[in-house]
């Protein structure tokens, strides 16, 4: 009877939970709108599969480093919603939206094992109103689902190590796979599993049914890849075993100091929390407390500790596979451990006055988080397009970028125009920002290797101005000749793995 009453109880709790974070998420997302360039990009190349009438995504995008395509869960996803939604531009937003509003429920599942059951909701609470988690849930990228399925096969390997209930192997086996999906950055759970499965094994060899289960519905997901690569000689493969075995020795300063434990990680924690980052005492005052507790619960045999901090440190490690720095993004497996840090101090620290130091810390979230403000990308591309429609008129043009970083955001936008032409001698610059935007009269070079080059074309080839504002990010000259190239590199990089854009009319002034 007690279970039943623990179930009826967490059921509610969880429910209410769940109904805070998606109003939440929705209201705030309402007024964070994010329209980046790998968004942009998303809603371009989904919408050619729909005008292609080709419904099985085999690669994703380019990736942004190396040679290699991503896996095609996220956009098999995203084209099933955009066929639904007609192409709604902020479609996969909202169902992320949706999607990562579970995750507090999830954290307070497994944070309710080892607290009492109103401590577990308020550090759930802190979770879902933390400043880095709230801005990336409500958002539309690939890796913002990753906090969500990670969450579930954490879930998933605490009733499998804790119930002894192995028939979750097949949900966590799954979850992992479709988070490597969304993000390689999710490899960092596979040494864990392995641990969980090898240890299953060896204490009941029934779990081997449901563990080759797990693989069989998960490798059935990557069935539109292996099909594709299939046709591709197995490159894109090749090219992402090259990529993570690849000589090291140039990319781990990072990790191979003290500060990645002692200013990195501690960082990177109270980022998560509240946003700040230049004074590290919260930080790291969750981190190594927070640590001496779970190591203190290990000696004990807490299980949950054990489980938890072998997740951690296996995690922490598995970072040496990332090259360079390690972006928050990256990290988003960690999201969820900050409040199951402070769940096990807390649960030695039994002083009242340790939830005003959870509602502090509330409050610095909601202090960074205003400081955004309203914020529509989508908007500012809207009207931006009707600016450029007319200011162009009729007329067809070239587009020249001064910031390759915002090729594919006005790419959303010159598909939807369909004004652009290599031929035209109309070259319409896009500026890196409007303080940026103005016709040199001689040859300059400053800023950028785009803007240096608009400048020289402009002052060694005949044309006349066609609009200039000086409150716009936009320049549409007319030239008398045919453009000539330059011989001027106009972006430093030499495309050795080739381009993530998806407008390669940007690279043709050479």
């Amino acid at each position: 009877m007690s279970k039943i009453i623990s179930f009826i109880s967490n059921y509610k709790a969880s429910l209410l939970l769940l109904l805070i974070s998606l109003i939440f998420r929705l209201v705030y997302g309402s007024h964070y709108v994010v329209f980046s360039q790998d968004v942009a990009r998303d809603n371009l190349i989904i919408q050619q599969y729909i005008n292609n009438h080709t419904y099985l995504v085999g690669f994703g995008p380019k990736a942004s480093v190396y040679d290699f395509y991503l896996p095609p869960f996220y956009y098999q996803l995203h084209l099933i919603v955009s066929m639904i939604t007609h192409s709604y531009p902020l479609a996969m937003k909202y169902l992320i939206t949706f999607i990562e509003s579970i995750t507090p429920v999830i954290l307070f599942l497994i944070l309710s094992r080892a607290l009492s059951q109103w401590k577990a909701y308020l550090l759930s609470i802190l979770y879902l109103l933390s400043s880095l988690v709230l801005s990336i849930s409500v958002n539309a990228w690939n890796p913002n689902m990753i906090p969500f399925f990670s969450t579930v096969a954490l879930y998933t390997w605490i009733k499998i190590f804790i119930d002894k209930k192995y028939k979750w192997f097949i949900l966590g086996i799954l979850a992992t796979t479709l988070a490597i999906q969304l993000h390689y950055q999710a490899v960092v759970l596979i040494p864990f599993l392995v641990i969980i499965s090898i240890w299953s094994l060896i204490k009941n060899k029934s779990s081997l049914k449901y563990i080759l289960t797990g693989l069989v519905l998960s490798s059935l997901t990557m069935f539109p890849y292996v099909f594709a690569e299939l046709k591709n000689d197995w490159h894109n493969t090749h090219q992402i075993i090259n990529y993570f075995t690849q000589e090291h020795s140039r990319y781990f300063d990072q990790v191979s100091k003290i500060n990645f434990f002692s200013d990195f990680i501690p960082s990177f924690l109270q980022r998560v929390l509240m946003g700040y980052h230049y004074n590290l005492f919260i930080g790291r005052l969750i981190f190594v407390l927070g640590l001496l507790f779970v190591l203190f619960n290990m000696i004990k045999k807490d299980r949950l500790a054990i489980l938890i901090g072998i997740y951690m440190f296996s995690i922490l490690i598995m970072l040496r596979v990332y090259k360079g720095d390690k972006l928050d993004y990256y990290m988003s497996t960690l999201f969820i451990v900050p409040p199951i840090l402070i769940a096990f101090i807390w649960k030695y620290i039994k002083t009242p006055f340790f939830s005003i130091f959870i509602f502090v810390l509330i409050y610095y979230s909601g202090l960074y988080l205003g400081k955004s403000g309203n914020f529509n990308d989508l908007k500012t591309i809207d009207n931006e397009q009707q600016l450029i429609s007319r200011i162009s008129n009729d007329k067809q043009f070239r587009v020249l970028f001064h910031n390759d970083d915002q090729i594919n955001k006005y790419a959303y936008i010159l598909n939807n125009l369909d004004k652009n032409s290599d031929e035209s001698k109309y070259v319409l610059e896009v500026c890196d920002n409007i303080s940026q935007c103005e016709p040199a009269l001689r040859s300059i070079c400053i800023y950028n290797r785009g803007y240096t080059y608009a400048n020289i074309l402009r002052t060694t080839q005949a044309n006349k101005l066609s609009f200039y504002n000086p409150q716009s990010r936009f320049i549409l000259s007319l030239y008398q000749d045919t453009i000539k190239p330059l011989g001027y590199k106009l972006f430093e990089y030499d495309n050795a793995y080739g381009i993530d854009t998806v407008f390669p009319q940007a690279y043709n002034w050479y």
